[in-house]
C-alpha cells in the first residue's frame, strides 16, 4: 500500500474493523458512524476503489 498518512492509516483501520465486524464495509456504515467525511478527506476519490479493494482482500 506504501506509505500512508497518520489520517490515511486511521481510516483504513478503521474500514477494516467494518469489513472484521461485518463482512465488508459500505458507504452506508460510514455515514451512520459519522466517520465518511474524515475517511473521504484522507482519501479523496481514491475512497471508493479502496473500499471496493478492502472489501474483496479482507473479505475473501
Amino acid at each position: 500500500m506504501g506509505n500512508l498518512a497518520v489520517d490515511q492509516l486511521a481510516s483504513v483501520e478503521k474500514m477494516r474493523d467494518y469489513i472484521s465486524a461485518s463482512g465488508s464495509v459500505e458507504r452506508e456504515h460510514l455515514e451512520a458512524n459519522n466517520v465518511l467525511g474524515p475517511i473521504h478527506k484522507a482519501f479523496g476519490e481514491k475512497l471508493w476503489p479502496l473500499m471496493d479493494e478492502l472489501n474483496l482482500t479482507l473479505a475473501a
